[in-house]
């Protein structure tokens, strides 16, 4: 449980207000009320003063807010197409585009372990189907780039 205070102007121009706003009634007021009994008087008093602390309450805006985290774990998925495709080389240096992944996969390592320690890290293989795996295979052997069963 927070309490957030968001108010309608500057800090400076809410206070000059406050002040303007009790002036107001602690100064002009009690001679509107002089004939009436003192116990009127205070009660009449007091009702001004509520309203002028309910009006500085509306300008200053005071919200109770109330979070949940959220202790579950998230997991980034990393796909990583194993069709044929990936064995053409047409990479820089004639490299297959399975290696380009693989490399990059490997040069993210340290961050991937770093950011391992927050969220769960799982890496899946497809070719027609995806397939959970320890780590992405070498072999790109699939017939076909099948996204739409990976997005299943």
């Amino acid at each position: 449980m927070h309490l957030i205070v968001e108010p309608i102007w500057s800090w400076i121009a809410v206070v000059c207000a406050a002040s303007g706003l009790l002036a107001l009634v602690l100064l002009t007021y009690p001679s509107a009320v002089r004939n009436l009994r003192p116990f009127h008087r205070r009660f009449l008093l007091g009702l001004r003063l509520a309203s002028v602390v309910a009006l500085i309450l509306a300008m200053i805006r005071p919200a109770v807010e109330f979070r949940n985290t959220d202790r579950s774990r998230a997991a980034l998925y990393i796909a990583s197409d194993t069709s044929q495709s990936m064995t053409t080389p047409d990479g820089p240096a004639g490299t297959t585009r399975r290696k380009a992944l693989l490399d990059r996969v490997e040069e993210s390592r340290p961050s991937l372990e770093k950011l391992g320690k927050s969220i769960e890290i799982r890496y899946v293989d497809f070719a027609e189907q995806p397939t959970q795996v320890e780590r992405p295979a070498e072999a790109a052997t699939g017939p076909q780039t099948a996204i739409g069963s990976l997005l299943e």
